[in-house]
């Protein structure tokens, strides 16, 4: 191979590598990134979009983590195959309030916090369905999901009634109390619409359980971006810490996700969640 070979292709490779590079997600190097610009057209805050005020040391860009302002648009800005607009890269989320415009939502109630770092709901009592995910398969979570549109959708319930959509899709993940870093059980649920709370259909599918859930006080954190991030992995230790120093005590063997956006596309909102342990009931 000649020389002048020798360069083309090496000056290739370089380009290649700086392309990729360039793609990824941003490295979860830090507690809670806030990009250094909002490349997006919100008219919102993030603190409008989170719910609740941030704890100042929970935002922590090192001095030695270089963004660049073109690289996070992007990372952060790119079209997806149907058109939309997918934000790849962590981002402010979606308000909950244009999330209960266009879909259905339950009729929680927010309390002030005693704290900086997270928002207090307390979520109503009532009928859901509910589907056990199968954590041992890649696609439990999307065969869980399945199942419970099943239901929804009229194919799976005795009446044929198709429902409609109610968010959030909530995840609880029970742990093993001997050994906290096992999952026991991992359950997807929908709500129902208020319109069958008191007269539901029933399943068809032996999968698939309507079961009730008491009112229940949650503590959550909002992330813009996806359930299977690591920074939306770490949401859960940053809420433990902030309930902490408010003075209140979550339920330890229990995560929740909710997911108040349609997962791929868009702006997403997704929130870690904790239970107060004196109102977990259920």
């Amino acid at each position: 191979m000649s020389l002048k070979l020798i360069l083309i292709v090496g000056l290739v490779t370089s380009s290649l590598l700086q392309l990729t590079i360039s793609h990824r997600y941003k490295p979860t190097e830090f507690r809670q990134f806030f990009d250094k610009v909002d490349n997006d057209d919100t008219d919102y805050s993030r603190e409008e979009a989170d719910g609740y005020e941030e704890c100042e040391d929970f935002v922590n860009l090192p001095e030695n983590v270089i963004v660049d302002e073109d690289d996070v648009i992007d990372v952060g800005q790119m079209t997806a195959p149907n058109g939309q607009h997918h934000l790849m890269g962590q981002h402010k989320a979606k308000p909950l309030e244009q999330i209960c415009a266009k879909y259905k939502c339950p009729e929680f109630r927010q309390e002030d916090s005693p704290g900086c770092g997270f928002k207090t709901t307390v979520f109503p009592g009532g009928y859901w369905i509910f589907t056990t995910v199968d954590t041992s398969s890649p696609k439990g979570f999307r065969e869980a999901y399945k199942r419970l549109h099943g239901y929804r959708s009229g194919r799976t319930n005795d009446r044929g009634v198709k429902m409609a959509f109610v968010v959030p899709v909530i995840e609880f993940k029970w742990f093993n109390p001997k050994d906290p870093s096992k999952v026991a059980l991992d359950r997807m649920a929908f709500n129902i619409p208020a319109k069958y709370q008191d007269d539901w259909p029933a399943s068809t599918d032996p999968a698939v359980q309507v079961l009730p859930l008491n009112e229940t006080i949650l503590y959550s954190r909002t992330y813009g971006g996806y359930r299977e991030d690591q920074g939306f992995l770490d949401q859960f230790a940053l809420l433990k810490t902030a309930l902490e120093r408010a003075g209140i005590t979550p339920f330890p063997f229990l995560k929740i996700t909710a997911a108040f956006t349609h997962h791929g596309f868009g702006r997403q909102r997704v929130e870690a969640v904790l239970a107060d342990i004196t109102s977990i009931t259920f």
